[in-house]
């Protein structure tokens, strides 16, 4: 039976974040970045990266978690309070507005995706709007509450872990052993390409190189496999549970 991430484990990842906010004297957290959203809610935006249709999730501490997400974006199978508007191109101020005062948390500090490793998944202007809407609000940098929470893994995401790493080594596995003296980059690439296509991976990506990497000139250029050069692979492949 495949490992799925269910609204229960949503829930208790909802429920470690309260506690670090806890710990560091924050009201609520604001997130927009679409790693993040997907580690609480189960809802993708990494197709478009949604730059045109930026979604916000609030966690406070006291509350419900609040996701507020285009249209676009339906249906999400979060079980939360799902809130939606329709104009594309900028986040709905007022609808963010409206949330924190409803959540009690007009003032004090939030925490945002502003530190180590983290990116807003809204424009630096829509940031600022966000900001002059709610002034008695600081936002601060929660870097090291998200990746405290990340970085220990539940017992379903160590199942999920464990059959992606199998996945990944079939790939690996059925590529090499196709993999033949002649052939090109681009043939090696498509190769691994169909393997991803037919394994149980959602999708996929890889870059090949042949002769090794340089640093200047990345892997640019067709070159084929001769006995004895080395051959170099980066992959990636989502699998989604």
């Amino acid at each position: 039976m495949k490992p799925e991430i269910g609204n229960y484990e949503y829930a208790a990842r909802h429920q470690e974040a309260i506690v670090l906010m806890e710990k560091n004297n924050l009201s609520a957290l604001l997130i927009t970045e679409p790693t993040n959203l997907f580690y609480f809610t189960g809802a993708s935006y990494f197709g478009e990266m949604s730059f045109p249709r930026p979604a916000v999730l609030i966690i406070p501490r006291k509350e419900n978690s609040i996701l507020i997400t285009h249209e676009f974006h339906l249906p999400i199978h979060w079980d939360g309070d799902i809130r939606e508007y329709q104009k594309v191109g900028e986040v709905p101020i007022e609808i963010v507005k409206k949330a924190f005062e409803e959540i009690g948390c007009a003032m004090g500090q939030v925490g945002a995706e502003l530190g180590r490793e983290q990116r807003l998944g809204m424009s630096y202007q829509d940031f600022l709007r966000v900001q002059d809407a709610l002034p008695a609000i600081s936002f601060v940098d929660a870097a090291d509450i998200f990746w405290q929470l990340r970085m220990v893994k539940s017992e379903t995401e160590i199942a999920i872990l464990t059959e992606a790493c199998k996945i990944q080594d079939s790939i690996f596995k059925r590529t090499f052993e196709a993999v033949e003296t002649g052939m090109t980059t681009q043939e090696i690439k498509n190769l691994f390409q169909r393997v991803i296509t037919e394994s149980d991976a959602d999708f996929g990506w890889v870059i090949v190189c042949i002769g090794g990497f340089d640093p200047q000139a990345g892997c640019r250029g067709v070159r084929s496999l001769i006995s004895g050069l080395k051959k170099a692979t980066s992959c990636g492949w989502i699998w989604v549970s």
